[in-house]
């Protein structure tokens, strides 16, 4: 899927435009979970895959849900590790939110991990967020 659903498209003009949105963290490894939140109001969930027992599969599939239901998700990684930050942007988590970043030099790191293409990570068109 190239062009973003409706409302995430209106969720990342609202967070560039430094709107207030309202969301929550989401604790529960579950689909039903998920899909009870992505059914409402929230502008977003984050699935908390640093407190909580979210391991991939259970991240792609909770993501999977809230795509489903064109809910806006981020996962909370673990670490600033390119394997947590792929693994969530492959599932097609609209962003991450990355702990314990320290420094300017950090978030550079992470962004280069983040991008495909040139000065990041390389291209698989096989990923659901391919």
């Amino acid at each position: 899927m190239t062009d973003s659903p409706a409302r995430i498209g209106r969720y990342r003009n609202h967070l560039r435009a430094g709107r207030t949105l309202v969301g929550t963290f989401l604790k529960t490894p579950s689909a039903a979970a998920a899909e009870i939140l992505g059914l409402s109001e929230l502008d977003c969930v984050c699935i908390d895959a640093e407190h909580a027992p979210f391991g991939r599969e259970a991240i792609d599939r909770t993501v999977a849900m809230l795509r489903l239901l064109d809910k806006p998700s981020l996962v909370r990684v673990p670490a600033a590790r390119p394997d947590s930050l792929l693994g969530a942007l492959d599932s097609g988590a609209t962003g991450v939110l990355v702990p314990h970043v320290a420094s300017g030099a950090d978030a550079e790191a992470i962004v280069k991990h983040a991008l495909f293409g040139r000065g990041g990570r390389g291209y698989a068109g096989s990923t659901r967020a391919a």
